[in-house]
């Protein structure tokens, strides 16, 4: 379940996640406040907390990113149309990360 918003709609968050579900808390939340555990447990919700940084670190990324000139690793590029029929043969963690012109998509293969 994801939300967008501060401390004052976890709680509703919280109440609403179905029996089973995951909630991801994305950054710190401003005001902090103190969560009731006690409706997760019945529920067996798990929250896992999830820290990105600081957003002057991502930019500084790019940059180095940028400067370095690094690019993904294309192992191999298909045409669109014959998508559904490689995606069986993909391995798991293999994604499509764009189109060219052409039609044909680039692929990212995951090592999983």
């Amino acid at each position: 379940m994801s939300n967008v918003g501060g401390a004052d709609t976890l709680p509703r968050l919280l109440k609403a996640v179905a029996a089973g579900g995951r909630v991801a808390v994305l950054g710190v939340i401003a005001g902090g406040g103190a969560i009731d555990p006690v409706p997760l447990i019945p529920k067996a919700v798990r929250m896992q907390g999830i820290y990105v940084g600081h957003s002057d670190g991502f930019e500084a990324m790019n940059v180095a990113i940028a400067h370095a000139g690094l690019r993904p690793v294309i192992e191999h590029r298909v045409a669109f149309a014959d998508a559904p029929e490689i995606a069986s043969d993909l391995p798991r963690g293999s994604v499509p990360i764009g189109t060219r012109r052409d039609g044909s998509r680039r692929l990212s293969r995951g090592k999983g």
